[in-house]
C-alpha cells in the first residue's frame, strides 16, 4: 500500500476503515504505518495516527509495543489530531503497568491546560480515571483537578468531567 498516497488524500472514514481491515489481515503494514505516524507532525501524521487509533481499538497487540515511542512522540510539538488519536485509544485498550506512571501524569497535564483543545483534555479524563481506578492517592489527585476545572472547557469536557468525578464519589 502507498501510505503517501492514502494519507494525502485525506481519506473518508469509509476508506480509513478499509485501511484498518488492510491491516489486520496483514499485520506487515503496522510498521509502515507507524512509520507515518511518527516522521510526520503534521496532516499527514494525524491521519496516520486516526489509522492507528482503529487499529489499537481492534486489534491492540499490534500497536502496544509503540506505545512508549508514541509517549514520547505526543509529548513533542505535534499535530494537535494526533495527540487526540493518541490519547483516545487508551480510554480503550489495555494500559501497560510501565507506561501508566507516565501516561497519568500526561492526561493530567492535558486536562489541566486551559489551552489545550477540548478533545484531548476531555479523552484525558477518561484516560486518568481508567488508570486512577485502583489507587486512592491517584483518585484523590484526579478528583482535586477534576474540581478545579469547573468552570473551564465545552460542554463535552464538562460532561466527562462530572461522570469522572461521579465515579471518583462510589470508590470511596
Amino acid at each position: 500500500m502507498d501510505f503517501v498516497q492514502e494519507l494525502s488524500n485525506r481519506p473518508s472514514k469509509a476508506r480509513v476503515l478499509e485501511i484498518v481491515d488492510m491491516i489486520l489481515d496483514d499485520p506487515s503494514m503496522v510498521k509502515d504505518l507507524m512509520t507515518y505516524y511518527f516522521e510526520h507532525r503534521d496532516r499527514l501524521g494525524m491521519i496516520a495516527s486516526w489509522i492507528v487509533s482503529y487499529v489499537a481499538r481492534k486489534e491492540p497487540a499490534l500497536i502496544q509495543p509503540y506505545y512508549s515511542k508514541m509517549l514520547e512522540h505526543i509529548s513533542g510539538d505535534v499535530h494537535t489530531g494526533i495527540m487526540r488519536n493518541t490519547i483516545r485509544i487508551f480510554e480503550d485498550v489495555p494500559i501497560p503497568k510501565k507506561i501508566q506512571s507516565r501516561l497519568y501524569e500526561m492526561a493530567l497535564e492535558f486536562i489541566s491546560d486551559t489551552k489545550m483543545p477540548m478533545a484531548v483534555a476531555a479523552f484525558s479524563i477518561t484516560t486518568a480515571l481508567r488508570i486512577a481506578k485502583p489507587y486512592p492517592e491517584l483518585q484523590a489527585e484526579l478528583k482535586e483537578i477534576l474540581l478545579l476545572m469547573d468552570t473551564h472547557g465545552t460542554v463535552g469536557f464538562q460532561y466527562r468531567r462530572k461522570k469522572a468525578l461521579k465515579e471518583l464519589a462510589s470508590y470511596s
